[in-house]
């Protein structure tokens, strides 16, 4: 989203005023406390917010409205805890202790023996939930990775205030990505029906029918998903392209050759994020990698070999080989957009950059992977010095979209408006009534950007039409 600052009198900028509830300064760490008469009436609005993030994502009841009534008399219920860095919340093999919700800080899903990362849990994210909706034994060792508040609903409360879910174990594991470490799961059939389906969502493969799909997952090996831990390279600057990493769950960041980063990537825990794509552009086109890609925490990732692809294409010729036919023209027809541009720009311009600062933009967050894709793969790369228009009045009444990869643009409308309105590196500029139609987009800095024309955002949007797109408000 760009950036707003009221036009004072005397022609400064004065920023908007910081919401004290959500600033890093006004914590809710505090003395340790164990105060069981903490309820949902003196909640920060913080910590409520991310407790009914939490009890969303769970197999509650069905129907917002039910979900919400369920949301309010949950959290009167529920007890602030807090947790030293490095101290064990649950123990695999325990009793449950109820459903834990993350309000502050971040906690870390470990081994048995406390050796090894399973998965990293931040604010709004929660644990615990396996073995009080299953009645098992807890499946996984959660401890404090830093200091941190903890949401937690009893066993007594939660039985009595969440009603029965209707899904299965494995299922479950499923759903959310989970690595299998109970068992009373078949670790296997877990982790193929896992790949099925993160592959199956992923635009790359979202042609390919079953039995090719299936196919191409009995080639992987020595695992169908691997764990890297946090601070891991997945792919580094000149790598060649022999192969697909598809992030399944996890953050990680994309960085150009003098490791300035350029992009996160989040592919969130709660199992409803699209996998990310890693590497097609350089088995498409043939080439090598323009960025370093490392994880921020531990990724769960799932390793394609071209030769496993090549094998399957070969096999489904009239299938998977017909729809990878197609993406490599699409492909073809990128690498031909000004590549002048594309030589002095080599890591901005990297498909995965694109997508990926599209996929973060607060614009086009209610926007499937695969429409993402459709308008990162039609984007038209544009250099620009200070001073220039890289968004006529036409183009703005239309509905153009314009991504900033570098520099800085600003909105120059009539003298009436109040606001300058810029957008920065990674923003994207979406026009909205509020702005006037008489608008230009001005460089203000030497950049270059990514134009989709507005003819190209309603063929995509008619095509996914289950995306919308989130308009700027104006600013108060």
């Amino acid at each position: 989203m760009g950036n707003t600052n009221e036009r004072t009198p005397g022609g400064g900028e004065q920023g908007e005023e910081e919401d004290p509830h959500y600033s890093r300064s006004h914590s809710i760490i505090s003395a340790r406390s164990h105060n069981p008469d903490v309820n949902s009436h003196v909640l920060p609005p913080i910590a409520f917010q991310r407790i009914r993030k939490c009890l969303l994502s769970l197999p509650l009841q069905d129907g917002q409205e039910m979900r919400e009534e369920a949301i309010e008399r949950v959290a009167k219920h529920v007890i602030l805890k807090t947790y030293d860095a490095g101290e064990d919340v649950i123990m695999k093999g325990q009793s449950t202790k109820g459903i834990f919700m993350i309000v502050e800080g971040s906690a870390r899903v470990m081994s048995e023996k406390g050796d090894e990362i399973l998965a990293n849990l931040s604010e709004g994210e929660f644990f615990g939930e396996i073995s009080l909706i299953f009645d098992i034994p807890c499946t996984a060792r959660v401890q404090a990775d830093k200091t941190c508040v903890l949401a937690q609903l009893e066993p007594s409360s939660a039985r009595r205030l969440l009603h029965r879910v209707q899904i299965g174990l494995l299922d479950w594991f499923v759903i959310r990505r989970y690595l299998p470490t109970s068992n009373q799961i078949d670790v296997e059939r877990c982790l193929r029906r896992m790949t099925y389906t993160s592959l199956k969502s992923c635009p790359t493969f979202e042609e390919w029918e079953e039995e090719p799909l299936k196919t191409l997952i009995l080639y992987l090996d020595p695992a169908m998903v691997i764990l890297y831990q946090p601070h891991t390279p997945v792919l580094c600057v000149n790598d060649p392209p022999t192969a697909l990493y598809v992030i399944i769950r996890g953050s990680a960041i994309i960085q150009d050759n003098n490791s300035r980063p350029l992009v996160s990537i989040d592919v969130s825990n709660h199992g409803d994020d699209d996998p990310v794509v890693i590497g097609e552009e350089g088995l498409h086109l043939g080439k090598r990698s323009m960025v370093s890609i490392t994880t921020s925490t531990c990724c769960e990732v799932i390793h394609i070999k071209e030769e496993w692809i090549q094998s399957t294409v070969d096999e489904y010729p009239d299938d998977a080989g017909a729809s990878w036919s197609r993406l490599q023209t699409r492909w073809r027809a990128l690498l031909n957009k000004d590549r002048q541009l594309r030589h002095k720009y080599p890591a901005l311009l990297q498909s995965e950059v694109i997508y990926q600062m599209l996929k973060n933009s607060s614009v086009l967050s209610q926007c499937s992977s695969h429409c993402v894709q459709h308008l990162a793969l039609q984007g038209i790369p544009q250099e620009f010095q200070v001073e220039d228009y890289v968004c006529i009045p036409e183009e703005i009444a239309e509905g153009s979209l314009v991504l900033v990869l570098l520099g800085e643009l600003e909105l120059v409308t009539g003298s009436d408006m109040r606001y300058v309105y810029t957008v920065g590196d990674g923003e994207v500029f979406c026009p909205n009534k509020w702005m006037g139609s008489k608008g230009k987009l001005v460089a203000r800095s030497e950049g270059v950007a990514i134009k989709i024309d507005s003819s190209v955002v309603t063929e995509t949007l008619q095509k996914f039409p289950d995306c919308i797109l989130i308009y700027p408000p104006e600013p108060q």
